[in-house]
């Protein structure tokens, strides 16, 4: 059966159960050991995997399922390879890049993990398609949409700093700041511009990334969330959704045998 999302767009962890049953721990620590693996080159399934990892020590048959789709989804789609531009790549939004430019794409999903927690999604690029992504739950719960997106901003920076040094050993310098696409208007506003009244209390993140920005490592800009390939990292999605986004994070069309 060809199973095309890794989760289902409306999947909800349930209920723990009050004693875990060892059997079902034994199963999903084995499925989730395999799963993560994995994801180092398919990376469309992190969040799928970001998610059933928080129950692997109580899991329900629920969560098996749910792991053995992820499974299904990886095998139904076994030929689909991570593919690399040779003579340079446009990016969603139009903007060309070198061969061996650095782009990242960051977003975050606000306050919908368990205890209000937002998620954290981002993708580093080279050649046209990824080659780190993270999909991870935020250590602190926010207040506001700006703010979530601010942290996960902060983090792909750090990560951009250190790729950047990684090119230069590799006598491939940064010629320009690496562009660094994010869809909430506030957050962008906030890296360019400084920090405003609304938001004094997460200023710290804020002027990390303004300083970083202004020291020319990095450069924010908009992008409609219809073209935002860190989307897929932040929640499950429907299948068109999942597939085109997926497509311009592996750098071609996922591929079904």
């Amino acid at each position: 059966v060809r199973v095309s999302t890794p989760m289902d767009a409306s999947f909800k962890l349930g209920e723990r159960p009050t004693t875990p049953d060892p059997l079902l721990v034994k199963k999903a620590r084995e499925l989730m050991g395999c799963l993560i693996y994995a994801t180092l080159t398919r990376p469309e399934c992190k969040y799928a995997c970001s998610k059933l990892a928080t129950v692997v020590t109580n899991p329900t048959e629920s969560d098996i399922d749910a792991m053995r789709r992820i499974l299904s989804y990886l095998y139904s789609t076994r030929t689909t390879p991570l593919t690399f531009k040779s003579g340079g790549w446009t990016s969603p939004e139009g903007t060309k890049f070198d061969p061996l430019e650095l782009s990242a794409f960051v977003d975050a999903n606000f306050a919908k993990e368990e205890n209000r927690h937002s998620q954290t999604g981002f993708a580093i690029f080279l050649s046209g398609a990824v080659i780190h992504a993270k999909s991870g739950k935020q250590s602190q719960v926010t207040d506001s949409t700006g703010y979530s997106e601010t942290i996960a901003l902060h983090e792909v920076c750090n990560w951009i700093l250190v790729y950047r040094l990684y090119m230069s050993r590799m006598f491939a310098a940064q010629k320009r700041a690496t562009r660094v696409y994010e869809d909430n208007d506030a957050a962008v506003t906030f890296a360019n511009k400084g920090p405003g009244p609304r938001s004094m209390h997460w200023d710290v993140k804020l002027q990390y990334v303004k300083q970083q920005s202004d020291a020319g490592h990095l450069l924010v800009k908009p992008i409609d969330t219809k073209i935002q390939i860190a989307d897929v990292l932040t929640k499950p999605l429907p299948e068109a959704q999942h597939l085109a986004l997926t497509k311009l994070l592996l750098g071609g069309p996922v591929l079904f045998s």
